[in-house]
């Protein structure tokens, strides 16, 4: 997710929930929208929007960012999503899948194949349907 969408996202919960970080001073401010970016950056936009959609129907109080990690996670499914590359999520999912492929013979896509070990490495074996 980009910061502009993270900005987005903040000014929804800003217009559902007046008092959302209504006493931060500038600086507080560029502070909390760095913190809500950091945190959110590896869920998509879409997720997110979804996430808060959700709170925003069901909850009194603005969400904690917590709140809407929660509520990501729960709908992702691991077997089919796969995290931004470079974060530490994306790195323990690759070492999981290498051990999997390596020590149990689990079958995975071309694409996860690439992601794992690179490029076209893999051309030659059976992989399981869908890949790509």
């Amino acid at each position: 997710m980009t910061k502009i969408e993270t900005l987005k996202l903040m000014a929804v919960i800003k217009t559902a929930y007046s008092e959302f970080n209504k006493t931060l001073t500038e600086e507080e401010d560029e502070v909390a929208e760095n913190l809500w970016h950091r945190m959110l950056e590896p869920y998509s936009y879409e997720s997110c929007n979804n996430a808060i959609s959700q709170h925003i129907r069901e909850c009194k109080f603005a969400p904690k960012i917590s709140e809407i990690v929660d509520r990501v996670k729960s709908t992702i499914d691991p077997r089919t999503t796969i995290p931004k590359q470079g974060t530490q999520e994306f790195e323990r999912m690759m070492r999981m899948w290498r051990l999997a492929y390596e020590r149990f013979g689990v079958q995975f896509t071309q694409r996860e194949l690439d992601l794992m070990y690179g490029q076209k490495r893999f051309g030659h074996l059976h992989l399981v349907e869908g890949g790509a």
